[in-house]
């Protein structure tokens, strides 16, 4: 005789198996953001903007003149920045520097860009405990930490200048039967600690100094040499103890940035 054994299962035991996995799944699923009425489909609009480039940026000079005139509209267009916008730039460097066509920016032949590290003019100095600016054109002050000025970014101006002159002309075609000379006392300006930087650069903006640069010019930029001696006179001048003042005077920034511009337009006019 054979015996079976049957199990019963209670409906509440099959319901609990069956259904508790799917409940708890449920349980599980994000709302939904469809919201009943609106259309499944949102109607987009594709946009893109086309631009042509400013123009060059000014190590790409072609002429004495093109370099002088870039960087003088440049000055002026900080001058601007600064007095009528009250917008400090703090990063001036080569790449920040275009040269433009005048017939199509309103009669300037240079323009400044990229205000990345501009901040609101201050009637003090912020006194930041970070450096802003691109360490070969950082000036004296800025490498000590010093709050950033209006009279600092005329000073990596002259940076510009000088590197222009003394680095970049050699390869855009004014070296003539020159050679580039070997090792450059710019390589100073890059290389080293904050507070070495800042040494040799105030080394080299006295006389003895700036003329040891000069010396690295190629004789086609000669012409440039009395502007540069112009420009360090107004930025580096000497007080009655044959001190060299490098901070910024308090008063009318126009006292800077007038003879600067002067000197530039005086030497433009003279090629």
């Amino acid at each position: 005789m054979s015996m079976s054994t049957k199990h019963k299962f209670s409906a509440h035991h099959t319901s609990s198996n069956a259904s508790g996995p799917r409940r708890q799944r449920s349980s599980n699923t994000k709302p939904s953001l469809y919201t009943p009425g609106e259309d499944l489909w949102e109607n987009r609009i594709y946009s893109c903007l086309v631009i042509s480039p400013a123009g060059r940026v000014i190590s790409g000079f072609r002429t004495i003149k093109e370099l002088l005139e870039s960087e003088r509209d440049a000055i002026k267009a900080h001058r601007s920045l600064y007095v009528n916008g009250k917008i400090l730039h703090r990063d001036i460097s080569p790449t920040n520097i275009i040269i433009t066509n005048p017939e199509t920016a309103n009669g300037f032949k240079g323009m400044l860009i990229d205000l990345d590290l501009a901040k609101v003019r201050d009637s003090e100095p912020s006194g930041a405990r970070h450096r802003t600016g691109t360490m070969q054109f950082m000036t004296v002050e800025v490498l000590r930490k010093m709050g950033h000025t209006y009279r600092h970014d005329l000073e990596s101006f002259f940076y510009v200048l000088l590197w222009m002159c003394a680095r970049q002309a050699w390869s855009n075609g004014f070296a003539g039967r020159q050679s580039p000379p070997e090792d450059s006392l710019l390589r100073g300006w890059k290389i080293g600690s904050f507070k070495n930087i800042a040494g040799i650069k105030r080394c080299h903006m006295i006389v003895n100094g700036l003329e040891d640069i000069m010396e690295e010019f190629p004789e086609a930029l000669d012409v440039v040499k009395p502007l540069c001696l112009k420009i360090s006179q107004i930025l580096f001048p000497f007080d009655k103890d044959e001190y060299m003042n490098i901070g910024t005077h308090i008063g009318d920034p126009d006292q800077l940035y007038n003879p600067i511009i002067v000197a530039f337009n005086k030497t433009i006019s003279e090629l």
